[in-house]
């Protein structure tokens, strides 16, 4: 599957269940992962609103942060 079917696929799981902070994480993955770090920032942001106690979109954020830095 490819990255862009991965994100349709997140978009409309994301339809279907709006509160879900993994999926906004993996999405955020794969669009870091192809460096669109402005697009991913806001995913993690929601993530993290959503569940405050799962590291992994802490984690993205900062990396994002540090990168848009320099």
């Amino acid at each position: 599957m490819s990255n862009e079917d991965k994100l349709k696929n997140y978009d409309l799981q994301l339809e279907i269940n709006p509160f879900d902070p993994d999926l906004f994480t993996q999405k955020g993955i794969i669009l870091y992962e192809l460096g669109k770090y402005l697009e991913a920032k806001p995913l993690f942001e929601k993530a993290i609103d959503l569940d405050k106690n799962n590291p992994k979109p802490y984690n993205y954020l900062g990396s994002i942060l540090n990168k848009l830095e320099k």
